[in-house]
């Protein structure tokens, strides 16, 4: 059987956002939910087999988040990729799990969930230093939450096109 886990609550998004390893994520949200005498599964179907090829839920995935980002359902979709943070098929490939959390970053932006954005940023600048995209981004919300109120305009790793665009306009 295929685990993966809807993400109920920002408690249970902070949990997949604090543990590395998909191991320790479920057991977070177990934990959770045991703390707070809820059902352990989730009440969806189960998936027991790859009958869907991976291609063809990632694209489904990546089509449901953006017509969500063009309905603004910028909770669903921020629930939505914190979801997908879990799934294994999806985090097993580095590129596509990047995205990912590219993704949620995003959705977090969106959705004004300043917590969540500030740490997957500071993460992702962490773990891709050469990548400018990460640096402009972790400045861009810099500056729209306050966080530090002068950036050098010119940073030369600073790429100048807006990045926020990748769920389309």
């Amino acid at each position: 059987m295929i685990q993966s886990w809807l993400i109920r609550n920002k408690d249970e998004a902070e949990a997949m956002l604090n543990n590395k390893k998909l191991s320790n994520k479920y057991e977070a949200i177990k934990e959770l939910r045991r703390s707070k005498s809820e059902n352990l599964e989730d009440n969806g179907p189960a998936f027991t087999g790859p009958d869907v090829p991976l291609e063809d839920q990632w694209e489904l995935f990546t089509t449901l988040c953006h017509i969500l980002h063009e309905q603004k359902r910028f909770e669903e979709l921020e629930r939505m990729t914190f979801s997908a943070l879990g799934s294994k098929e999806f985090m097993r490939d580095k590129e596509r799990a990047r995205e990912m959390e590219f993704m949620c970053l995003l959705a977090c932006i969106y959705n004004d969930s300043s917590y969540f954005a500030y740490n997957i940023m500071r993460e992702l600048v962490i773990k891709n230093p050469e990548i400018c995209l990460c640096d402009a981004l972790l400045n861009k919300w810099c500056i729209r939450w306050g966080v530090v109120e002068i950036v050098e305009e010119d940073h030369p790793r600073r790429r100048r096109e807006d990045p926020l665009m990748l769920f389309g306009s």
